[in-house]
């Protein structure tokens, strides 16, 4: 059966990933919710309101991913820790053998 190799940097890079998903995230989450304040003053009608519906549904899914992603990067912090205490515990025993 085959192995797995995944390094600490490479969930470390994995971690800041999402940290940058979440700020691109929140930053269109902002500019959505800017917009929506401005056409709800200005834009009655039909087509207000499907584009209100649309802007909301957007706003709610990226609240969705927000926590997915914050989720999924205290996984990875998680197994992090988990790794480098398993690294400290190999080194502890080899020291202990020499």
């Amino acid at each position: 059966m085959g192995r797995i190799s995944v390094s600490l940097s490479d969930l470390r890079r994995a971690v800041q990933q999402c940290e940058q998903l979440q700020q691109r995230l929140i930053q269109q989450e902002q500019k959505m919710r800017t917009i929506h304040g401005r056409l709800q003053q200005d834009w009655v009608g039909t087509s207000a309101s499907v584009l209100t519906f649309k802007m909301q549904s957007f706003v709610e899914g990226a609240s969705v991913r927000l926590n997915e992603l914050e989720a999924h990067k205290e996984e990875l912090k998680r197994y992090i820790r988990k790794m480098e205490e398993a690294d400290r515990e190999d080194q502890r025993n080899r020291s202990r053998m020499q």
